[in-house]
């Protein structure tokens, strides 16, 4: 599975090419506000759903099932 953690520069950037895609990854160390913020924004701009362990966040897209 693809991940990305808030620790690396660029993090956000890597989340948009996963998305591409069209996999699940995760996004590690989501511990801020504004981690919050961006996780919410880019699941709703991007149509994807997610799940939270601890401080990692997976996206997965939307299956006609989930909507």
């Amino acid at each position: 599975m693809n991940w990305s953690s808030t620790r690396v520069p660029l993090w956000q950037i890597d989340c948009e090419e996963f998305r591409k895609v069209g996999r699940p990854f995760e996004l590690r160390d989501v511990t801020t506000p504004e981690h919050e913020k961006f996780v919410e924004a880019f699941s709703v701009r991007h149509g994807l759903m997610n799940g939270r362990e601890g401080t990692t966040v997976r996206f997965f897209p939307k299956t006609p099932a989930s909507e």
